[in-house]
């Protein structure tokens, strides 16, 4: 905050009762650890003062009520002031800008980038989208986001998933670290189109998300799909402590039956089961194949590209 004086005569007078009690505009200086030509401009009125030099030397002040004396300004308020007042000399460069900005938004809304959909790549991004990804839409910024397991996930995001997004989108894509997750996002506008209108990802919160039909045309393409929806919404371990069971889960049902669908062409006999979510009280649902012949096929047949999610997968088949 910066204080100002509404009378130039308050101004002075403050000044001047803290002056008695020091040896001159010196040791004032020291005491605010300020230097001698802004304390004067201070004095002057020619700069706003701090609010934290005016509570030290009010203390030295013998005014009262300077409450009602003083007018208190945010820092900005220059900024803000010079602002308003280029704004109104130069009103048409402005509106101009504004006008070439909503052309230049209007014109990039048309652009798509041109994906190869029988890429197994693509397929597997996708997968790992469905599973824990979002795209949003916040004014005019774009954001395409995945979040994991700031442990078990570091690996495979680090190594695998930023080259990955980087490879078949050629933006950049930022990695972030919080106190419990990681996540990588890409803010482009031109990317989040590609994936609304390629592949109509729905916007926050997916809700009964399907996989499109359209990064599925091949076996190999749906095995990578298959891939990263593990890799992200995945689990493998033991059922009954001896027999290796891997499940993907999903709040979507439209999804679980597509998921099983692909999973049976390949012929891994898996099946869904409905449960209730013990975090979020929601209806969820557990696509499994259950056995090790069958999770060895897994390995061979769809495998893994985190690491974490291998190295379950290797340990589970070798129990005997």
């Amino acid at each position: 905050m910066r204080v100002k004086f509404k009378l130039d005569e308050d101004r002075n007078l403050f000044f001047d009762s803290v002056r008695e009690k020091f040896n001159g505009w010196n040791e004032i200086s020291m005491l605010i650890k300020v230097n001698r030509n802004t304390l004067l401009r201070y004095r002057t009125g020619e700069h706003l003062i701090s609010l934290s030099i005016f509570n030290i030397l009010k203390e030295y002040s013998d005014l009262k009520y300077l409450g009602s004396k003083v007018v208190f300004y945010d820092n900005n308020w220059g900024r803000k002031l010079g602002g308003v007042s280029n704004y109104k000399k130069n009103k048409w460069v402005y509106e101009l800008g504004r006008k070439k900005v909503a052309e230049f938004h209007k014109k990039t809304d048309k652009i798509l980038l041109d994906l190869d959909l029988k890429s197994s790549r693509l397929a597997e991004f996708i997968g790992i989208l469905i599973g824990d990804g979002f795209i949003g839409k916040y004014g005019r910024h774009r954001i395409i986001q995945i979040t994991g397991n700031k442990i078990t996930d570091r690996d495979y995001y680090e190594k695998f998933l930023i080259p990955l997004m980087e490879e078949i989108f050629c933006s950049s894509v930022y990695f972030y670290e919080r106190d419990t997750c990681i996540r990588v996002s890409v803010y482009s506008k031109i990317v989040f189109n590609t994936l609304r209108n390629l592949f109509e990802f729905p916007l926050g919160k997916k809700g009964e998300i399907t996989i499109p039909e359209n990064v599925i045309s091949t076996d190999d393409c749906k095995a990578a799909l298959i891939r990263g929806l593990f890799d992200t919404d995945g689990h493998i371990g033991l059922e009954r402590k001896k027999y290796p069971v891997i499940n993907i889960c999903t709040t979507s049902k439209k999804l679980s039956v597509q998921i099983q669908d692909i999973l049976n062409q390949f012929g891994f006999g898996a099946y869904v089961c409905k449960y209730r979510n013990k975090r979020g009280h929601k209806t969820s649902y557990k696509v499994t194949i259950f056995g090790k012949q069958k999770v060895l096929k897994w390995k061979d047949l769809i495998g893994s590209s985190n690491p974490s999610k291998m190295e379950r997968i290797n340990a589970s088949v070798a129990q005997r």
